[in-house]
């Protein structure tokens, strides 16, 4: 345990990503029990692995630990390892975009600050356990993405991850299922800050163009949390204000909380300014100075399997 708390990246679950000194976790599959890779992650250069399941070969008896429920195992150390972090909480959530917004506010965050972000779409129960467990409790932020299939999900990851800072990017039809309507959808994703889950939540940044956004409006009056910025339609907190385009580069004017902004790109994708916005505003209200974003050619980053 107290390795998990003072490293960080260790703990993988597939044996084949293991690199020297990782942690294996040894989870029950659809096919196999994780025990079966056991040997494989020694070989490849696990310092430990741990399981629930009796494991037959003692080759490396010393370095594996056995408990009785993983699963509540890995719970309770990361509630234990998030208490330790005293950096700015940051959590992610909405129908779509949690991924590519994660990745924007680490790649510019990281320019001046550590930041300790969750990999790929790890947005789920085991996903945000292992997201705990793998951050570096030294680091300024920590960023995680919170994901929902069903009711009160949000606000049991929410109970672990305790983010003072709460992104929400849309609310869409995208992963209707069981919620039946995007008003479900809403009230549903509201749980990430309100305060009987989350004690720490403070500012809300979400956007605001349908009559569901709106909802998590009024939700968010009522918990009183210290800043709500609205991002989405002119006249809103953060907006675009125009798009022009100029032989071959497009000017785009952003309006963020009564500041104007100008980039100017050669091309350009939607969400990619949505989460610019998101960024800006960010920055804005923590108090960050912005000029690290300008550079002659600002960069964004690249995005794997972009839509989660």
């Amino acid at each position: 345990t107290k390795y998990i708390f003072n490293n960080s990246n260790k703990i993988k679950i597939n044996s084949k990503d293991i690199k020297k000194n990782d942690i294996f976790l040894a989870l029950k599959g659809k096919k196999y029990h994780g025990n079966k890779f056991i040997s494989e992650a020694f070989n490849f250069g696990a310092k430990y692995c741990i399981t629930d399941k009796k494991y037959k070969d003692f080759k490396n008896k010393e370095n594996i630990l056995f408990v009785k429920n993983i699963y509540s195992y890995l719970k309770n150390i990361s509630i234990q390892k998030r208490s330790l972090f005293n950096g700015e909480v940051i959590g992610i959530t909405g129908s779509a975009g949690k991924t590519s917004l994660k990745e924007y506010l680490s790649f510019f965050l990281k320019k001046k600050y550590k930041v300790s972000a969750s990999i790929k779409s790890y947005n789920n129960h085991l996903g945000v356990m292992i997201s705990i467990l793998n951050m570096n409790i030294n680091s300024n932020f920590a960023i995680f993405e919170i994901g929902t299939n069903n009711f009160n999900e949000i606000k049991n990851l929410t109970k672990m991850v305790k983010p003072s800072q709460v992104f929400i990017t849309n609310i869409l039809t995208t992963h209707l299922e069981n919620f039946k309507n995007k008003k479900n959808i809403a009230l549903e994703k509201s749980d990430i800050f309100k305060k009987k889950y989350n004690p720490n939540a403070n500012r809300l940044f979400f956007q605001m163009n349908s009559e569901e956004e709106k909802i998590i409006s009024s939700m968010a009056k009522k918990e009183k949390l210290k800043s709500v910025i609205k991002t989405g339609n002119v006249g809103l907190d953060c907006y675009i204000k125009n798009i022009k385009q100029y032989k071959s580069k497009y000017y785009i004017g952003l309006k963020i909380l009564n500041k104007n902004f100008l980039f100017i790109l050669k091309e350009y994708e939607n969400y990619q300014i949505n989460n610019l916005i998101f960024v800006l505003a960010f920055c804005l209200i923590n108090k960050i100075n912005t000029n690290f974003i300008f550079q002659k050619n600002i960069k964004f980053p690249k995005i794997d399997g972009r839509g989660a």
